[in-house]
């Protein structure tokens, strides 16, 4: 599996993360977001475009969290690090360069928060890769 390197960002709570994005237009829409935050990170990878007052309940399903803007609602904030939840804020440009359903990679672990695109959608044998070589999934590979 290729990933190519397309943004960066402030680091709001540490971690990998690796999934499909989803781009948030309506909060309301029930169907709009489907995920399981668990310590497990079963999710999405969400990204926010702009205001994310109505958007807490979406974060606690979510896997990571990208948002345009350098402010975050604190809320929010506080959700990621409670749970654990990757966030990278202050990209400028993640919901104009990604799209839903985008395989991508949030690696929150050095100086700066960075977003890689992941070209292969077979996770499976992504993560039996790994295993192989004794590498978490969710800690990054390569």
């Amino acid at each position: 599996m290729k990933r190519k390197y397309i943004l960066k960002g402030k680091i709001v709570q540490i971690g990998n993360f690796l999934g499909k994005v989803k781009i948030i237009n309506d909060p309301h829409d029930p169907e709009e977001f489907v995920g399981k935050g668990s310590r497990r990170r079963r999710g999405q990878v969400l990204v926010l475009k702009g205001n994310e007052k109505d958007m807490v309940s979406l974060v606690v399903k979510a896997g990571g969290v990208i948002t345009d803007r350098e402010r975050i609602n604190p809320k929010i904030k506080e959700i990621c690090q409670k749970k654990k939840i990757p966030c990278i804020i202050g990209t400028k440009k993640a919901s104009k360069l990604l799209e839903d359903g985008m395989f991508a990679e949030i690696n929150g672990l050095g100086r700066f928060g960075k977003i890689y695109l992941l070209d292969h959608p077979d996770f499976k044998s992504y993560k039996q890769e790994c295993q192989i070589r004794k590498v978490s999934p969710n800690r990054g590979a390569g």
